[in-house]
Parts: structure tokens; sequence; C-alpha cells
């Protein structure tokens, strides 16, 4: 906790959120990366 206050003090509420987000929804972006690579291609 105290990491995440240090860097909401040194970089900005905005950023902080901002980094939250993009960690949190990293999984699922992968997967969805990897399900678009692996559908199968219409012919």
């Amino acid at each position: 906790m105290e990491e995440w206050m240090s860097l909401l003090f040194n970089h900005g509420f905005a950023a902080v959120v901002a980094f939250y987000l993009l960690h949190r929804m990293e999984k699922k972006l992968d997967l969805l990366i990897n399900a678009v690579c692996e559908r199968p291609t219409q012919e």
C-alpha cells in the first residue's frame, strides 16, 4: 500500500489510475489477442 501512495504523490492521481486499469486489463487483453490469432481463417 505504501508503494501505491508514493506513486500517487510522485506521479499524480490520473497516471496511477491509468496504470492500475492497464494492469488489471492485461490478462483480458492477452486472452483476446490469443483468441483472435487462433481463430480459424475463412476461405
